[in-house]
């Protein structure tokens, strides 16, 4: 195999990886929107709550 087909291999491979991390990345970030988000419509409720008993 010559070096730049390894090279071609190692680039590929590196990328793959890097990849991966992107979508791990990208699946927290979700998680961390949803929990916001949640978060939001707790504290939403609370102050419905708090307004509408005045």
């Amino acid at each position: 195999m010559s070096t730049q087909c390894e090279s071609c291999g190692e680039n590929i491979t590196r990328l793959n990886q890097q990849v991966s991390v992107m979508r791990t990345e990208i699946k927290n970030l979700r998680q961390m929107l949803d929990s916001s988000v949640r978060a939001h419509r707790k504290q939403l409720a609370a102050v419905q709550a708090v307004v509408s008993k005045a």
